[in-house]
């Protein structure tokens, strides 16, 4: 969305702020699965006043303190001058590392740069090729080009799937380490109790029983390590999870 500077109604007149505003066509709305709460969607059926109207989303109508939202006026200056004919639901339009702002969705006018396109069904392909062609057929002199909406939602992710990696791979990298001194201590220990594990066997002493005489040993340090790593690694996690809203 883009921004600009618009004037609300309220108690005291009109109070000018800088919102988030998204152009969109007819539709918008029911292809992407949106849920209006209260008022009516842009319509065909009633052109000239959709031109002249404006949906906002909830966090719109708790930022201004309006209680009835449906028939507020808009304005940006003297050149629009707009109502509210609908609320939608709440919904995340950025990343989920920011709340929900407030945000007004306008009727375009002009013809837009993006075509939103729900696909049903499993050919995907053949939807392509005929929106390619269609395409040719009315702006030859652009090229084809397209993404689908979760490959968007993914690039804004990068980042933490990037963190996550580098997690994994130390992670895994720290587990091999400890691994190969964990096979050194042990492989030391029996060494070391060699002629106390064949006193034992003499005396009658059972496998398990001679094998219990390490795990003790290494399950006290195993425990002890899980004691200590785990507050850190919940304060770590914790502390990721703060960047996101």
């Amino acid at each position: 969305p883009s921004g600009g500077l618009y004037n609300f109604e309220c108690d005291s007149g009109m109070e000018e702020h800088n919102l988030p505003v998204l152009f969109v066509d007819y539709n918008y709305i029911q292809t992407l699965g949106l849920t209006l709460t209260e008022g009516r969607d842009f319509s065909r059926e009633f052109a000239a006043e959709s031109e002249n109207s404006m949906i906002i989303n909830q966090a719109l109508a708790r930022y201004m303190d309006w209680e009835n939202p449906v028939g507020k006026s808009i304005h940006q200056g003297s050149r629009f001058k707009t109502r509210v004919i609908g609320v939608l639901e709440d919904f995340h339009f950025r990343s989920l590392h920011h709340p929900i702002e407030p945000l007004m969705i306008r009727l375009q006018k002009e013809p837009g740069y993006n075509l939103i396109v729900k696909i049903a069904g499993q050919e995907t392909g053949k939807v392509l090729n005929f929106l390619e062609i269609k395409m040719h057929e009315l702006v030859p002199f652009r090229p084809f080009e397209y993404y689908f909406l979760v490959e968007s939602f993914k690039w804004h992710y990068r980042r933490d799937e990037r963190q996550l990696s580098l997690i994994g791979l130390f992670s895994g990298l720290c587990i091999f380490i400890a691994c190969l001194g964990l096979f050194t201590l042990v492989s030391f220990t029996a060494e070391r109790k060699t002629k106390e594990v064949g006193i034992r066997k003499v005396n009658g002493a059972r496998a398990s029983q001679v094998i219990s005489l390490f795990i003790k040993q290494f399950l006290l340090y195993s425990m002890l390590a899980i004691v200590v790593s785990t507050p850190i690694i919940i304060w770590i996690f914790k502390t990721w999870l703060q960047q996101f809203a």
